[in-house]
């Protein structure tokens, strides 16, 4: 299973053990813990799912026949109906798709079989490709708010077939906006997840010392997810890091000798929370109207939704996060 709902519906893909052996995977969805398969038979072609929303929407990749062989198709599964993403008028040759809002967004990639990754947005049957920043070989939106921000990896070539990841966000236009990475690593593993009001986690790596964190950006800069829990008994996160649209956050956890596994380790706090009270009050508010109009970088300056300007947008979310 690769994603889940506020339900607790699942999506993902089970694996045949009977031939063909060439099709060895097909697109699940468990609703009231109930397994449909998206492709059907281990006769058709494969598919995989990754998203799932609230409203029960499926998105993923499957293998479509065409005339010229097979290419791969992101799709959107609906009451039981399959939608296929054709990125062919785009120029490219396949697509898959990552991740779908609850408010109906789809996040993807297409791409003309490995020479170019562009991301892409869907919404209401109409396709826009994302900011590709300069040098980059491609780019990976794993996960999308209900305000259609998305973020995700992208890959800059190092030299022969090696690749640098660091990781984005995508406004509501589209332009790609760089996450930090936090002191001593140089390069990012993948984006797990964003929640309504911009927060983002992932897994950072280094290539010098092979150590990996957990890193959670709050106003768009990076905190190690440990330093995030109490600090006795010292926890030590693992990599499998994922946060919901709400923002709480689950990972693989050890507690000092005690046993690891999946916990919920945080309810993430509010990036509304301008002054660091652990309120979103009045005080809030004062700092986001100080700010009003003006040009921001990133949710540090109010600019929830990365637009560049504090808002109308910045406030209506400062208030759906109101917790005096």
């Amino acid at each position: 299973m690769l994603s889940i709902n506020a339900a607790g519906d699942c999506a993902g893909y089970v694996v045949w053990r009977i031939p063909p052996s060439t099709r060895p995977y097909a697109g699940a969805v468990w609703l009231d813990g109930q397994l449909t398969l998206i492709t059907g038979t281990p006769s058709d072609f494969p598919a995989e799912a990754y998203g799932i929303n609230d409203d029960r929407w499926v998105v993923g990749h499957r293998l479509v026949q065409g005339s010229s062989g097979t290419s791969q198709r992101g799709f959107i599964w609906r009451n039981g109906e399959v939608t296929d993403i054709d990125p062919t008028p785009w120029g490219y040759a396949d697509s898959r798709c990552y991740a779908v809002s609850n408010s109906g967004i789809v996040a993807g990639h297409m791409n003309t079989g490995g020479s170019e990754i562009r991301a892409f947005r869907w919404k209401d049957g109409a396709l826009s490709e994302l900011e590709l920043p300069a040098g980059a070989h491609g780019a990976w939106p794993h996960s999308i708010n209900d305000l259609g921000i998305v973020a995700g990896r992208v890959d800059f070539p190092i030299g022969g077939n090696n690749y640098r990841g660091v990781g984005y966000v995508w406004n509501a236009e589209g332009r790609a906006i760089e996450l930090p990475l936090p002191p001593g690593f140089d390069g990012l593993w993948d984006i797990n997840g964003i929640d309504s009001v911009g927060t983002v986690v992932g897994v950072v790596g280094s290539s010098l010392t092979y150590a990996s964190a957990s890193v959670a950006w709050i106003h768009g800069l990076p905190y190690f997810v440990s330093q995030l829990l109490p600090a006795s008994p010292t926890p030590n996160v693992g990599n499998n890091v994922v946060m919901s649209p709400h923002g709480v956050v689950a990972a693989s956890l050890r507690l000092g000798t005690g046993v690891g596994g999946p916990k919920v380790i945080r309810q993430g706090a509010s990036v509304a929370d301008l002054n660091g009270d652990c309120r979103v009050d009045g005080l809030d508010l004062g700092i986001l109207l100080s700010r009003w109009g003006s040009g921001a970088a990133s949710a540090a300056d109010c600019d929830f939704d990365w637009s560049g300007t504090v808002d109308a947008t910045d406030l209506g979310l400062l208030l759906t996060q109101w917790a005096p």
